[in-house]
């Protein structure tokens, strides 16, 4: 098979969040209201999906804003699958292969996945282009070995944002991005505040499968350890996205992480306020979730992302 490089751009591509159909997951403007895709779990991780409107608080500016919407979506996805193929994730590689042939395995007809391999910067590489074939997917898994490199963790996600991003807007279908990884960014282009900047303009949640056991967890005077330095990278990086990120230590919780995520990449909450706030760029909001007698934990972004409009270009006179 051929593999090509997925390739970059020196341009953020900026999402317009002016307009949404139910079932994209963006967080938008439709008409005054913002709608954002909310992740909700509880204290064992899994997800919680019948939130009743008066547990779910919006604060915008110290003010709390009322709840316009509540909903359950289901929609087709389309979405990349990166898996870390750099020498350090030799002995992860097996199990890798294995939990993303499993996500493969949990596609609808009409769901489309891509699968890319990374080792370095210039090592980012499409294994299968975008397909509904399982068949072609797993045979993709196949091919993939382990290379010696510099791993670059940062760049891979960066460009698989980037080009789902590219891709605009369909009313239909989903977007994600699936990483696993053992988190340790050696040598990237991008810096993590570029790779911010564009999670906050795209619509792209991170769904981070973090397989840190065999790095180094010891920390020096000034320095932190090389585990927790690659589990805070990618747990940021879901964080960000509004994705979801797991760190398994055993078989179990790999196989659990593999069967959250394929739920999360189809279904999710969607909560619609009224902003207080509608100017261009990145406005943050806080959401809180109260439930008597349990505890919920809370995915999503910080915000919703505003693009400027270009300003509409008068009329002519007719002559």
């Amino acid at each position: 098979m051929n593999k090509r490089t997925l390739r970059t751009s020196s341009a953020l591509v900026l999402l317009t969040i002016l307009l949404v159909t139910a079932g994209n997951g963006e967080a938008v403007f439709q008409t005054t209201i913002v709608q954002i895709p909310i992740i909700v779990t509880n204290k064992s991780g899994e997800i919680i999906d019948d939130l009743n409107p008066e547990e779910v608080h919006i604060y915008q500016d110290g003010k709390e804003l009322p709840l316009a919407s509540l909903g359950k979506e289901k929609a087709s996805t389309r979405y990349f699958i990166g898996i870390d193929t750099s020498g350090s994730f030799k002995t992860n590689l097996f199990d890798a292969v294995s939990t993303s042939a499993f996500l493969i395995n949990q596609n609808g007809p009409e769901d489309q996945t891509s699968i890319f391999r990374f080792i370095s910067s210039g090592q980012i590489e499409t294994v299968q282009d975008f397909t509904s074939d399982k068949a072609a997917l797993v045979n993709g898994l196949k091919t993939l070995n382990v290379v010696m490199g510099q791993t670059a963790v940062i760049d891979a996600i960066y460009v698989g944002v980037q080009e789902l991003s590219k891709q605009g807007h369909n009313d239909l279908t989903r977007k994600g991005l699936v990483l696993i990884s053992d988190g340790e960014d050696r040598n990237s282009h991008y810096s993590f505040y570029a790779l911010s900047q564009l999670l906050r303009e795209s619509n792209v949640p991170v769904f981070v499968i973090g397989m840190i056991q065999e790095l180094d967890d010891e920390s020096g005077f000034i320095r932190v350890s090389r585990r927790h330095a690659a589990q805070k990278l990618l747990t940021d990086v879901a964080q960000q996205s509004g994705g979801l990120s797991f760190f398994p230590k055993n078989k179990d919780e790999l196989q659990k992480a593999a069967e959250e995520i394929a739920k999360s990449l189809r279904w999710r909450l969607v909560i619609g306020f009224e902003p207080t706030r509608r100017k261009p760029g990145f406005n943050k909001v806080e959401i809180k979730l109260t439930r008597a007698g349990e505890k919920l934990k809370l995915i999503t972004k910080p915000g919703y992302w505003v693009e400027k409009q270009k300003p509409t270009e008068p009329k002519k006179a007719k002559s």
